[in-house]
């Protein structure tokens, strides 16, 4: 979906859900960012993507991680819908979420030989790749410390990762001709993690929230390092509706030893997040 109709469904949501007067002014009201039950944010996210990925044939066969911006001239920067969500239950307690999904691709005359899986491309021949990165972060926090115009808290959670990457190219046959051949690897998995946020509002109007969640371990077929963080300023336009405007950094360094990817992948993508949010 690119930026531009993202736009246009967020007018179209805001209308919808918001009152015919603007909020008076509430000085002495809680933001909603501190009061609300549920919050959704929903809008597009523009990443800056810095991909090098590795698919080895075996643990005998280990290849080197392939920098897929440079060598293919896959897209460092692109557009895709992301939406976060809070439900606070309970005095204390609440459940948080995180989606985006970024596709990208490239093509280009190959500089060096490129080993990938069981494909070895020379250089000099043409070259194309792609990855697909989805995440989906699910936190489980408990407010720890609150007051009027802030709060803090911490938990656990999970980011569900699918990454998706392909690379085709030309070879040559045994015969002295050429054909295109081409190697897929995929992954899904959830990496659990510890995380912290803390939201400051001195009015009822403007808002700013901080977030991290981190993990450095080993589970199942996966070992590695996540870090994922984001920073927003938030303005409130109803008690229900509001505009936020946050830059997120998410980094993945992780080594895999599953059916379909026996590899490695180093994946950052930061970027802004423009949003419209909801509140109920």
């Amino acid at each position: 979906m690119s930026a531009a109709n993202i736009s246009r469904c967020l007018v179209a949501i805001g209308m919808a859900f918001s009152s015919p007067l603007l909020a008076q002014s509430n000085g002495d009201l809680a933001h909603p960012a501190l009061s609300s039950t549920f919050e959704l944010q929903l809008g597009a996210f523009f990443p800056n993507n810095g991909l090098e990925l590795q698919a080895n044939l075996d643990d005998s066969n280990l290849g080197d991680l392939i920098d897929f911006n440079k060598v293919f001239g896959v897209d460092k920067s692109d557009s895709t819908f992301a939406l976060d969500f809070r439900w606070r239950f309970g005095e204390k307690w609440s459940v948080s979420g995180q989606y985006w999904d970024a596709r990208v691709s490239g093509r280009r005359v190959l500089e060096e030989d490129i080993t990938w899986e069981d494909l070895t491309l020379e250089s000099g021949s043409f070259a194309e790749a792609g990855v697909d990165t989805a995440v989906m972060r699910v936190f489980f926090g408990r407010e720890f410390m609150s007051g009027r115009d802030y709060e803090f808290g911490a938990g656990l959670g999970f980011h569900w990762m699918e990454i998706e990457a392909y690379i085709q190219g030309e070879v040559k046959t045994n015969v002295g001709g050429i054909t295109t051949e081409r190697r897929d690897a995929d992954v899904g998995a959830p990496l659990p993690n510890i995380g912290a946020w803390y939201i400051y509002a001195p009015n009822s109007t403007w808002a700013v929230q901080a977030r991290v969640d981190w993990l450095s371990a080993s589970f199942d077929e996966y070992s590695g390092s996540l870090f994922n963080s984001g920073v927003m300023a938030s303005y409130q336009f109803t008690d229900n509706v509001g505009l936020g405007l946050s830059y997120n950094y998410f980094e993945l360094d992780v080594d895999v030893d599953d059916t379909y990817w026996n590899g490695g992948a180093e994946i950052r993508q930061h970027g802004p997040f423009v949003s419209l949010i909801l509140d109920w």
